[in-house]
């Protein structure tokens, strides 16, 4: 488009690799979103206390256990009591 020139161009260029952009975006260095764990570890917890899958989801304001919820554990499903 020739809107710039090409002095104009080599000195974006030199710009950009001196900040650091020709090997990284910006802000690509800032850290991932955090996942919460805490609701599948209190949900670990109960189970250990004895409380079953029905409990928790309904401790929790679910209306079973058969619907997917953050309060349950994390590994594989214990079967409810």
């Amino acid at each position: 488009m020739r809107v710039i020139s090409s002095a104009k161009r080599t000195s974006f260029d030199k710009k950009f690799s001196a900040m650091g952009w020709r090997t990284r975006e910006p802000l690509s260095d800032e850290p991932s979103p955090e996942t919460a764990t805490l609701t599948r570890r209190i949900g670990d917890t109960l189970i250990e206390k004895g409380l079953t899958l029905e409990e928790i989801a309904h401790l929790a304001g679910y209306s079973s256990a058969d619907v997917a919820h953050p309060f349950l554990p994390a590994g594989p499903l214990l079967p409810t009591v």
